[in-house]
């Protein structure tokens, strides 16, 4: 089995879920905008 090619697959559908959700702000993502905020 050819593990690599089935954890890319597996990447690829997550991916499709995650760039379709309003959960997050995919424009400000590639205006290379960071969501991390500071840690005190």
């Amino acid at each position: 089995m050819d593990y690599i090619a089935v954890n890319k697959i597996a990447w690829g559908k997550r991916t499709k879920i995650h760039v379709e959700s309003e959960s997050y702000d995919l424009p400000a993502f590639l205006a290379s905008k960071s969501s991390l905020n500071p840690f005190n």
